[in-house]
C-alpha cells in the first residue's frame, strides 16, 4: 500500500468511525451527510467520492461491525479449550456488540432483512454456531441426540430476548454477576438436577 492508499484508507476509516458514533447516538435516519462530514473533518464531496451515497456508507459501517463479530466468534470457536468457557466468551462478544450499539442503531441494523451484510452475517454466524454445538457434543456437554438446528433456534430466541431487554435499558449485564447467571440459565435451564431415586 503506497502513501496515497494509506491516506485514503485512513480517511475512510475516520469517516466510518464518525458515522458509527453519530448513528449510534441519534439513529441512522436522523443523521445527515453534512453532520458526518463535519465530525470527520472532511467535505461532503469526499464522502460521496469514497462511498457513493449515505446508504452505501451506512452499509460499509454495518459490514465492518458485523464482520468483527464474525471474526471474533470464529477465532474463539477454532481455538482449543473447554466448551463452556468458550460459550461464555462467545456470549460476551455478542452482548458486548449489543452494548456498543444503542437502541435505534441496533434495531435499524438487525431489522433490515434485505441488507446484504446482515444476510451474510446470519449465514456465517449460523454455520459457526452449528460447528460450536458439535464441539459441545464431542466434549460431553450436549446430548448427541439433540438436533443442532434446534440448538441454534434456542440460542437465537435467547439472543433476541436479550437484545430487546438491553435496548429497552432494562439490562446492564456485561461483566456482572447477573450476566454470568444468565449464561448458566442459558445452558442448564431453571431445573436443578435431582437424584435418580427422586425422579423415579
Amino acid at each position: 500500500m503506497n502513501g496515497h492508499d494509506r491516506r485514503r484508507h485512513k480517511k475512510m476509516l475516520e469517516i466510518k468511525l464518525a458515522t458509527f458514533a453519530l448513528c449510534n447516538q441519534y439513529g441512522v435516519h436522523k443523521v445527515s451527510v453534512d453532520e458526518i462530514a463535519d465530525n470527520a473533518n472532511v467535505s461532503k464531496a469526499t464522502i460521496y467520492n469514497y462511498f457513493g451515497s449515505k446508504e452505501e456508507l451506512i452499509d460499509a459501517v454495518t459490514a465492518d461491525t458485523l464482520e468483527k463479530i464474525i471474526k471474533d466468534t470464529s477465532e474463539l470457536i477454532d481455538r482449543d479449550g473447554d466448551f463452556f468457557e468458550k460459550l461464555e466468551a462467545i456470549m460476551t462478544i455478542k452482548f458486548a456488540s449489543v452494548a456498543t450499539m444503542k437502541g435505534d442503531f441496533l434495531n435499524e441494523i438487525f431489522s433490515d432483512s434485505s441488507n446484504a451484510s446482515l444476510k451474510k452475517y446470519n449465514t456465517e454466524i449460523k454455520s459457526l454456531m452449528l460447528k460450536f454445538f458439535q464441539q459441545g457434543k464431542e466434549q460431553g456437554y450436549i446430548d448427541f441426540s439433540t438436533d443442532n438446528e434446534l440448538l441454534y433456534t434456542y440460542s437465537e430466541i435467547f439472543n433476541s430476548g436479550f437484545q430487546v431487554m438491553y435496548a429497552s435499558g432494562k439490562l446492564q449485564l456485561i461483566d456482572s454477576v447477573p450476566f454470568k447467571q444468565l449464561i448458566q440459565l442459558y445452558f442448564y435451564g431453571i431445573i436443578q438436577d435431582k437424584k435418580n431415586e427422586e425422579i423415579q
